[in-house]
């Protein structure tokens, strides 16, 4: 019987302690859990703030690309003519290269009605261009010619005379800010300033310049007094990287991908601009951006309204939240709450086991008090001796 009951004690004491222990457990997890959350919360801001970092510096940087336009087409509406040699010295006096690190150039695109193209021509080619052309050739209403672009040099030197009206695609740009009397940024083009050595995507920015004394309140004013534009060009990968001034080599994970598309999604085809290192891109290819996404989950779209287009900045923590996160004090807490929910549950076992120990003594030490108190000594007649 003792032993049923001290086998009953020992269970009672048993569940005691685990049910300590649990609640210890519980507590533990719950506690890791919450530090868990505040540090994905954290990261989320952490990447939050990225993301908008980024986008104020493209915004900011395209906005200063629309001003000093505007100031390229001033200087054409302060003057009766601009010659090579004050455009040269209007954009050396910029100093684009260090002010504003990634434009390719600055330039001015003379519209050329049909009538004028011979008188044009021999024109260009009297200031020392005996081998000047319009390009690409062939019969068309309406001209458009690179004359100046600064610095005149290297690549640059290989868009001299081309046409940008000619391709729709800058053609709607440049009618774009003829129309509107606005700087228009266009879609996505290749430049000619090309080569086959580290060909990049492009665009295009362009400020209308109109013939002194005619009016252009009207679209069909403007269309009439339109003299030609002055413009930048820019290879997306040297415009990105001076905008962001390596912002990619400060991260602290290093791995932070942002991608640039022209137009308002992120397809395959819009994309101008991938900071991912060729490794990078070998993982998952440019082309599963989507099962991208869905691996990380966490990437943000923004789109950048500009000049009458839209880019969209596509940014994308690779590993997610996890790679942001410090987790080490939620770890912590988990690790060291699990090991002194253990330490109590031993503990109070011990405990509990000693006291029902002690209690089970006292309760046999009581018994053989009773016992010996209740012993008699009679003699032989029945009388009580002890």
């Amino acid at each position: 019987m003792n032993k049923d009951k001290q086998s009953a004690a020992a269970r009672r004491n048993l569940w005691r302690a685990v049910g300590l222990l649990a609640v210890g457990l519980l507590v533990t997890v719950l506690v890791s859990l919450f530090f868990k959350a505040e540090e994905e919360a954290s990261a989320q801001r952490e990447f939050d703030f990225t993301c908008n970092a980024i986008r104020l510096n493209i915004e900011a940087r395209l906005d200063a690309c629309v001003a000093i336009l505007r100031s390229g087409a001033a200087l054409f509406d302060a003057s009766e003519t601009v010659s090579r040699e004050q455009w040269l010295a209007f954009t050396e006096r910029l100093n684009i290269q260090q002010n504003l690190p990634g434009i390719q150039g600055i330039g001015f695109a003379l519209l050329v009605p049909r009538a004028q193209l011979t008188q044009h021509v021999q024109a260009i080619r009297s200031e020392g261009f005996p081998n000047y052309e319009i390009r690409p050739a062939g019969e068309r209403e309406t001209y458009s010619s690179i004359i100046y672009l600064e610095p005149f040099r290297d690549r640059n030197l290989r868009a001299f005379g081309f046409d940008m009206f000619s391709e729709p695609i800058r053609r709607a740009a440049m009618e774009r800010a003829r129309d509107e009397n606005t700087a228009a940024l266009s879609g996505k083009i290749i430049l000619v300033q090309e080569t086959d050595i580290d060909v990049q995507s492009g665009a295009l920015m362009y400020v209308p310049v109109y013939r002194h004394g005619l009016p252009i309140k009207t679209i069909e004013q403007r269309r009439a007094a339109i003299s030609g534009w002055v413009y930048s060009p820019y290879r997306m990968n040297d415009l990105m990287l001076g905008t962001l001034r390596g912002w990619d080599s400060k991260q602290k994970n290093g791995r932070l991908c942002l991608q640039v598309y022209d137009g308002g999604t992120a397809s395959q085809d819009a994309l101008l601009y991938d900071s991912r290192t060729a490794e990078d891109k070998a993982l998952p290819s440019a082309t599963q951006l989507t099962k991208l996404t869905k691996l990380t989950k966490l990437t943000k779209l923004t789109p950048i309204d500009i000049a009458g287009n839209r880019w969209t900045v596509c940014l994308t923590q690779v590993g997610g939240l996890s790679s942001l996160a410090d987790y080490r004090s939620a770890w912590l807490i988990l690790f060291a709450g699990t090991f002194i929910s253990l330490l109590l549950f031993r503990l109070m076992l011990t405990l509990l086991n000693a006291r029902a120990l002690a209690r089970q003594r006292q309760l046999q030490n009581s018994a053989l008090e009773a016992a010996a108190n209740a012993i008699t000594i009679t003699d032989s007649k029945g009388v009580i001796q002890w």
